[in-house]
């Protein structure tokens, strides 16, 4: 992220307020000079700390107090640095509560920096990826409970019957899986405003592919193409 966007004018002429959460383990030692810096380039914004994990423990005798959500609830974003345990509460807040549904990466190569691309000065882009559902969701348990499900044809193989282990399950909604796509678009549409080419490439989990197919269970790569049914001004397929 650029200087420039920290000196826009909005951002002096509505001062914002970034409740700041420093997380578990190495996550502090990260997250001190990262405020730090970002006070220097933004002095206009207001930053306020809360506690959880040990430390609000501790002092509250719970690792999500009362006090830290409303810190949550009442900043205009949140600065969250990892969950390595106790603090994990906070973060299925900030996605499931907050319905935080898209996860925005962005990419970029400066000058200066070694990469092993031929050509880096051609990364700048930004990954938007589904943020509640997919693996995310800790819906696991014993391979034992698959035994009880009724075979399907769009099972590749059967549950394992007489072992020991455990599953995980994958979930994939339609109305999850439009939000991403829009999102993408959406953001697509805005870079093309400022001088980007304005594309927008999909997985297969977002766009049925044929070639793609064999990476998704069928039910989820056939959930069908989310992003020829949008009607977006300026989209085209």
């Amino acid at each position: 992220m650029s200087l420039a966007y920290f000196q826009h004018p909005e951002l002096s002429a509505k001062p914002s307020t970034v409740c700041v959460i420093a997380g578990d383990d190495a996550a502090p030692e990260v997250m001190r000079p990262t405020v730090e810096v970002l006070r220097l380039l933004a002095s206009s914004i207001r930053f306020v700390e809360a506690t959880s994990g040990r430390e609000a423990i501790e002092r509250y005798g719970q690792a999500f107090p009362d006090e830290t959500r409303e810190a949550i609830d009442s900043a205009d974003c949140t600065l969250f640095g990892a969950s390595g345990g106790p603090s994990r509460s906070v973060l299925w807040y900030l996605r499931w509560g907050k319905q935080t549904s898209v996860n925005i990466r962005p990419a970029r190569w400066y000058p200066g920096y070694r990469s092993p691309m031929l050509h880096p000065e051609c990364i700048d882009y930004i990954i938007v990826r589904d943020n509640l559902e997919g693996m995310y969701p800790p819906r696991e348990g014993d391979i034992t409970e698959l035994t009880a499900l009724s075979s399907s044809d769009l099972w590749w193989q059967a549950p394992p019957v007489g072992k020991e282990g455990a599953y995980a399950v994958r979930i994939c909604t339609d109305e999850q899986m439009r939000r991403v796509a829009v999102a993408a678009c959406e953001l697509a549409l805005r870079r093309q405003a400022v001088g980007y080419p304005g594309c927008v490439t999909l997985g297969a989990k977002l766009l049925n592919i044929t070639a793609h197919r064999w990476s998704l269970p069928r039910a989820c790569s056939g959930n069908g193409s989310y992003v020829s049914e949008l009607e977006l001004p300026g989209i085209s397929y």
